[in-house]
């Protein structure tokens, strides 16, 4: 996986058949910054997010499945039209 930190606006955004797997995603805390976003059936799965304004913000998507969330200011994950399933998020 990748090691994806300190970016402008947010992590990783996938859409259209992505699978965003095995990443640790951190430091994205400006209003409404993301560590990962996933739309148009894209999936994240085993990706460790933590100390962002959203961890995972997910729509319209295929999974999201076996994440590590925490330590996110506003929410862990977001989502709708989206299977969740085995994630792991706390403050």
């Amino acid at each position: 996986g990748n090691l994806v930190h300190d970016n402008t606006v947010g992590g990783i955004d996938a859409s259209s058949n992505v699978l965003v797997v095995g990443n640790t995603v951190w430091g994205h805390a400006g209003v409404n910054d993301y560590g990962i976003s996933v739309s148009s059936n894209s999936s994240a799965w085993d990706n460790v997010v933590y100390g962002n304004y959203i961890g995972i913000s997910a729509s319209n998507t295929g999974s999201v499945n076996r994440n590590r969330v925490y330590a996110n200011t506003s929410w862990g994950i977001t989502a709708s039209s989206v299977n969740l399933s085995g994630n792991v998020v706390y403050s």
